[in-house]
């Protein structure tokens, strides 16, 4: 690698894939270890398919006694890419004999024999080890019929070795022998799904054959996995004649502080300073014109206007000097599509806040109380259950780029190896503190938080009772967003976070059933034993294969919502459909599932709502969906999100009596729903539900995980709201720590995704402008202007039944008292919450019996300086 030094002005300093790779290997070599990792891990954010990227960051890892991190990344490398030597050399350093693993001491050994020509025989190698070795001299000096016949006495002997097979495609690709490559590609794929080579024969072989779109379709797979091109290069050389799919720049802005041995090894006299933090603290308010609080929030969640329901999928785009080159590959129009999409891969370089990211690896952590397990369920089963807590992390392990562990902050042996003292209280301020104090013992190790999968619900690991910020009937908000930060601003989520409750019966049969579900998922995900499966799971969801059901009253907005993952033709609604007309199989078939309809405390039903324009005969309530109508028969959707009120509030239930847990019994992985009222929007613009909705499935399809499409979906509404408001009022906060999921966070919408996206974790977090509009006994309905109120309820008429019998009151948004102490001592200071004089919240309330059940509706309509700025309505 050739030396290099960077310009001066930090505002210039992209840097090619090289200079990464020399700074890197720098590091390591004089043992900076934790800025090798942040400086890789700020590549892989971009770039994740780099092979020689995750190596070093493995090297990393290992150089500094983390093996278990090192070994995870360089087995799936190796899965990727079974003939990259420098992996196994790594891998031979830390090698212990493991079940379920093929990289043991042997394979190692003959590995090196057979990838390396020049070394000595080994004693104890395979006979077919000594054919494979000549069939690779042979392909090497293009003698390929000997190959031919080396590889085949090879494959007599070690049909299971991939090697052997691997280099048997190659084989006959040099041989053109296209239906034999297309064959053997189909047959060995389906046994190594992992391995980029067979995916790679597979499309060379169907491009020959004529099937231009499933080739392009593959080899455009192989870039995503290999974005630096080190298999494709291997097999066909530099100049291959697909080089123009693969991205012909990798660059990447670089502002890590560079440690003094490593600018001395490079030979800089002078380095770039990084760009100052802001010495803005975490209590600092944002003020609605404060343009870096969200510049951190992915490319695919930034809008382009106040509708939030007419936001788009939006990459952030670099030069488009990626055309420069043209060949007769390019010059194909099946192809032409595909270049287009890898620029948005290959140019997303202008991110300068991808420095300030966290390089340290993600954990995914299973959490749960020993003492909380024990007495609601009984030592026989807390250890069946811990037993498989366990198992499940040893599956996610297999996950790229993931660590796993089980965390019982109340058990002496699960705290010890971090130096943490036992947790000795049970409520949830404690369990926070030992999260709390888990990220910061991993931290001296170069690890972090990444997910959090809570085992058990409010009896075991209870939820944080938050005030209510809205003025409706509900005393306080269940939540598990401050199990998602370190510290108190849990409006702002620092990792992704799911709950896997048991209902209220002291039977841990669902715990256990889950557990098994989610173990057999992150092992069968990236392994599907037919590669047509895997593609069509995909389809499913590129399709849009999602099922949505809603209140007549509002589909509008729901549309919207689920616009992302479905079509009209699989959107219910409610009436004319009701749980008679419902299809059982098609509930259960749908890979995504949304649902907003009515919910009740008291009640597992969730029920439709007449549109008022509506003058057919039937109830204004019908019940649309019951957990009866949820069956049992092996198969349920992946991923629900409801907006039902108290869609996810579980105290006291069963199976029975919840939607929610009976979605999680019939084996949904990941349910998104309010432990409380939750808000929606009438029309257009989405807010509340309907907005935190649109983003999470814009999420889901980018790629992400549920629990990460949660994370960023909140982060997104936040800002949104910020924007236009200048502050979260209380529905949107609401909102932000009512919506929780229970199954687990690392769900993913597909199946086909080999490297998929992970959020990016920043160490600081803004703190939003947050107000209150609860009632403070001040405000005077006849201060109101009468026209104002006119308005509101004009607007509201559609939606709201017996609006004119509603009651109605008006509270003016005001700081929360902890934040006006905060103000008389900095009255000084400019923020959000001077320039919110004016604002306040018209509700109206109403209560309609219907069924027997008493169904409670609030509308809210925001008011700012004498404007009508937002309206929405309890689902």
């Amino acid at each position: 690698m050739t030396q290099f030094k960077p310009e001066l002005s930090s505002s210039s300093r992209i840097w090619e894939r090289e200079h990464w790779l020399n700074v890197i290997k720098i590091a390591v070599e004089e043992r900076s270890f934790r800025f090798a990792r942040q400086a890789a891990m700020a590549w892989l954010n971009i770039y994740p398919g780099d092979l020689l990227m995750n190596y070093w960051l493995a090297k990393s890892f290992i150089l500094d006694g983390l093996s278990g991190q090192g070994r995870v990344i360089l087995e799936r490398v190796l899965q990727v890419d079974p003939e990259f030597n420098e992996g196994y050399q790594a891998l031979a350093e830390l090698v212990v004999d493991r079940e379920e693993t093929p990289f043991d001491s042997q394979s190692i050994r003959t590995a090196f024999f057979v990838l390396n020509l020049t070394t000595e025989p080994l004693e104890t190698i395979p006979e077919w080890a000594e054919r494979l070795r000549q069939a690779r001299s042979a392909m090497n000096m293009r003698q390929y019929n000997e190959a031919e016949n080396n590889i085949y006495r090879a494959l007599i002997q070690a049909q299971d070795q991939v090697l052997v097979c691997l280099t048997h495609v190659r084989i006959l690709y040099y041989l053109q022998d296209w239906v034999s490559l297309v064959r053997f590609g189909h047959l060995y794929r389906q046994r190594w799904p992992e391995c980029l080579g067979f995916m790679l024969a597979l499309g060379l072989g169907k491009l020959a054959l004529g099937d231009e779109a499933e080739g392009a379709n593959l080899l455009h797979r192989c870039v995503t996995m290999d974005v630096a091109g080190q298999v494709v290069q291997r097999w066909l050389g530099d100049e291959h004649p697909f080089r123009q799919i693969w991205p012909e720049r990798l660059a990447l802005r670089f502002e890590l502080p560079v440690p003094a041995e490593v600018s001395a090894r490079l030979g800089w006299n002078q380095l770039n300073a990084p760009k100052e933090q802001s010495d803005q603290s975490e209590d600092t308010v944002v003020t609605q014109g404060d343009a870096a609080l969200f510049s951190e929030v992915p490319p695919f969640l930034s809008s382009r206007g106040s509708n939030g329901a007419s936001d788009d999928v939006n990459h952030a785009r670099g030069p488009a000097d990626a055309n420069a080159r043209t060949s007769s590959v390019a010059k194909n129009p099946w192809l032409q599509e595909i270049e287009n999409e890898l620029e948005v891969l290959a140019k997303r370089i202008h991110r300068p806040d991808y420095a300030k990211a966290d390089g340290r690896f993600p954990i995914y952590v299973v959490f749960s109380s020993r003492l909380g397990l024990k007495r609601y369920y009984g030592e026989q089963a807390t250890e069946a259950i811990i037993s498989q807590m366990h198992s499940l992390t040893e599956a996610v392990t297999r996950e790229f780029g993931w660590g796993a562990m089980v965390f019982l902050p109340d058990d002496p042996e699960s705290v010890k190896p971090f130096g943490i003292k036992p947790m000795t209280q049970g409520d949830a301020w404690s369990f926070k503190l030992a999260l709390a104090d888990l990220d910061e013992a991993l931290a001296k190790r170069g690890g972090r938080i990444g997910a959090v999968l809570i085992v058990g619900g409010d009896e075991i690991v209870p939820f944080h009772r938050l005030p209510n910020p809205t003025d409706d009937v509900d005393v306080e908000v269940l939540s598990d967003n401050p199990y998602a930060t370190r510290d108190s601003n849990y409006f702002i989520p620092e990792w992704a976070i799911g709950r896997l409750p048991g209902g209220c019966d002291p039977d841990p049969g669902l715990i256990l059933q889950a557990l098994r579900s989610m173990q057999r998922y992150h092992r069968e995900r990236r392994r599907n034993s037919n590669w047509w499966e895997r593609w069509f799971s995909f389809w499913k969801v590129s399709k849009k294969h999602g099922l949505g059901y809603s209140a007549a009253v509002w589909r509008r907005a729901a549309l919207a919502t689920f616009r992302p993952i479905g079509r009209r033709k699989i959107f219910w609604v409610s009436p004319p459909y009701q749980r008679e007309r419902v299809d059982q199989k098609i509930i259960t078939r749908a890979v995504l599932g949304y649902y907003n309809l009515h919910g009740l405390m008291d009640s597992p039903e969730w029920y439709g709502q007449k549109d008022p324009h509506d003058l057919t005969s039937g109830p204004d309530y019908p019940i649309a969906l019951t957990p009866a109508d949820l069956v049992k028969n092996g198969k349920a959707p992946r991923i629900v999100f409801t907006e039902a009120c108290y869609g996810g509030y579980i105290l006291g239930k069963n199976e029975q009596d919840s939607m929610a847990l009976r979605f999680l019994e019939i084996g949904t992985l990941a349910l998104v729903g309010s432990t409380s009222i939750s808000y929606g929007a009438v029309q257009s613009p989405l807010v509340g539900a309907d907005l935190l909705g649109y983003y999470f499935w814009n999420g889901l399809r980018a790629g992400y995980s549920a629990g990460e499409a949660l994370t960023m979906a909140k982060i997104a509404l936040a800002r949104e709201m910020v924007r236009r408001q200048g502050f979260l009022d209380g529905e949107d906060q609401k909102t932000l720590i009512s919506f929780t999921l229970y199954g687990d966070p690392l769900t993913y919408g597909s199946d086909l995704l080999k490297t998929p996206k992970r959020l990016i974790h920043y160490p600081q977090r803004p703190k939003v402008a947050v107000l209150s509009d609860q009632p403070d006994g001040k405000a005077l309905s006849e201060t109101v202007d009468a026209s104002l109120v006119a308005e509101a309820k004009k607007i509201l008429e559609p939606y709201l039944p017996g609006l004119g019998q509603a009651e109605w009151r008006v509270n003016f948004s005001r700081p929360p008292e902890s934040e006006r102490k905060d103000r008389s001592a900095r009255s000084g200071q400019k923020s959000a919450l001077n320039d919110a004089s004016g604002a306040m919240v018209l509700v109206f309330q109403n209560s309609l019996a219907a069924g027997g059940r008493i169904h409670h509706h609030f509308a809210r309509v925001s008011v700012k300086q004498g404007k009508i700025m937002k309206v929405s309505v309890s689902r």
